[in-house]
């Protein structure tokens, strides 16, 4: 059947030609040697211009004036909805095509795909696109608030703009990104604002939905974690057991390592020590280092502390005593104070911030047991041997005069102490030799004054010999 329409006003006319066939369909060509309809409906016209193009065209109206779609329910179909400017192709078992999940201006292809949001896009399998704007893509995907975007496999899209990819994931925030699989859920503040300790991008790695976990996180005040979901420093590392936490190379030379024993090494890679730091090569800084101020530091190390007991600088033992010395500058007096784990908030001692002389505490209330000296400290001080000798660690072999400590210990153990954390070596208390040498000037002085009685004695002896023997003398 050939069928000629004339159009107005344009005065233009357009021939075309529609076949039918009881086996094949409906061919609508402009070709008369179009072939037979190879579907229901065939449209035929490739060698001429703008040949084969279809235009269904239809009026978007206002909510109050939409009629229903086409078809409603399940089946499957291709859609064109004018009255909402919506699309469908696909398949549906239930009522996701409907007319109230149905969203203007909307897209959903696949099966069982929602777009009810306005200007959503739903496709793949059994996605939901409910937010205005919302974007849903690939396999039971769900983007629910207004310009949200979920792709993968069952990945959650419901903060506003938030975006969700891979496997498994959440995006409960506004403006959140996730990627990855299986991220940690967390106690968000706004699912549609902006909340700086909510998050703002996430990389997840978790094995399972009852193993959840984090590789990254940012949140949007800044702060990143890295194995750690709820960072609380700008960069916050959490490596999992035996695993080193942080690598930095320069020119593929590790030049920064925090290793999984807690040590750290700068400069050139080398072994780290046990939670501590070890600087290769020159260690050095650049620049000053201030601890307890943001002042511009006065020396290379600079550290300020309250005027608080035991408040300064802490040398310990991690051992199991946790034994330690504090030092601390007295901010009246100026001079070095020295308090240690066993004094507790008594000190030990101190310098002098002008002379730099070494005074120790010596309170009688912080005596016991207090008995006088022996009387025989210089019969002790005669068993001694003072010496002339070198270190065998030195090597300027430089001579020094001093005692042995064994002979020490012998006549004054008081004065010798073990040292060493088994206490391999013994160490003597040259200082204490001070109250020795009083000890023992009070001895000799009583020795004195009984030898000056003496003399007294005999010098009284010989005057009276001497007025006896005068007297005779001039008897004769």
């Amino acid at each position: 059947m050939r069928t000629s329409v004339l159009c107005f006003p344009a005065i233009i006319v357009l021939t075309f030609t529609m076949r039918t066939s009881n086996a094949q369909g409906v061919m609508i060509s402009n070709d008369p040697d179009a072939p037979d309809p190879a579907a229901l409906l065939h449209v035929y016209g490739p060698e001429n211009d703008g040949g084969g193009n279809v235009l269904f065209q239809g009026e978007f109206k206002d909510s109050f004036y939409q009629g229903d779609p086409p078809a409603e329910g399940s089946g499957t179909r291709f859609m064109w909805y004018p009255d909402k400017a919506a699309l469908r192709a696909g398949q549906v078992t239930g009522g996701q095509w409907n007319e109230s999940q149905t969203g203007e201006h909307s897209v959903a292809l696949g099966y069982n795909t929602t777009a009810r949001g306005e200007f959503s896009l739903a496709a793949g399998h059994n996605t939901s696109a409910t937010g205005i704007g919302a974007v849903a893509l690939g396999y039971n995907t769900a983007a629910s608030i207004a310009h949200s975007t979920a792709m993968g496999y069952q990945t959650i899209a419901s903060g506003a703009y938030s975006t969700a990819f891979g496997s498994w994931t959440v995006a409960p925030s506004g403006f959140e990104t996730v990627f990855g699989r299986y991220n940690t859920s967390y106690a968000h503040s706004s699912a549609p604002g902006w909340v700086n300790t909510d998050r703002l991008f996430v990389i997840g790695n978790g094995t399972a939905n009852d193993s959840r976990s984090d590789a990254m996180v940012v949140l949007k005040n800044g702060r990143t974690g890295i194995g750690v979901s709820d960072p609380q420093a700008w960069l916050h590392v959490n490596a999992a057991a035996d695993n080193n936490a942080l690598r930095v190379q320069i020119d593929g030379i590790t030049k920064l390592f925090m290793t999984a024993n807690g040590g750290l090494t700068a400069g050139t890679l080398s072994s780290a020590p046990e939670n501590g730091l070890f600087v290769f090569g020159e260690a050095r800084f650049n620049q000053n280092v201030n601890i307890g101020t943001n002042a511009t530091p006065g020396a290379t190390l600079h550290v300020r502390h309250a005027n608080l007991t035991n408040e300064g600088i802490r040398i310990q033992n991690r051992g199991a005593n946790l034994r330690h010395w504090t030092l601390h500058t007295n901010n009246g007096q100026g001079t070095l104070i020295l308090y240690s784990s066993i004094s507790g908030d008594t000190p030990v001692g101190n310098f002098n911030g002008s002379t730099g002389a070494y005074t120790a505490t010596s309170n009688r209330h912080l005596k016991g047991d207090i008995t006088a000296m022996t009387d025989n400290t210089l019969e002790k001080l005669r068993e001694l041997a003072p010496s002339r000798y070198r270190y065998l660690r030195d090597p300027d072999e430089q001579f020094t005069l001093g005692f042995i400590a064994e002979d020490v210990l012998a006549v004054f153990p008081e004065l010798v102490e073990s040292v060493g954390e088994n206490g391999e070596n013994l160490a003597i208390n040259y200082a204490g030799f001070s109250v020795v040498a009083i000890k023992a000037i009070q001895e000799q002085q009583v020795m004195i004054q009984k030898q000056q009685e003496t003399i007294d004695k005999l010098k009284f002896q010989i005057a009276e010999l001497e007025r006896i023997k005068q007297l005779i003398t001039e008897s004769r």
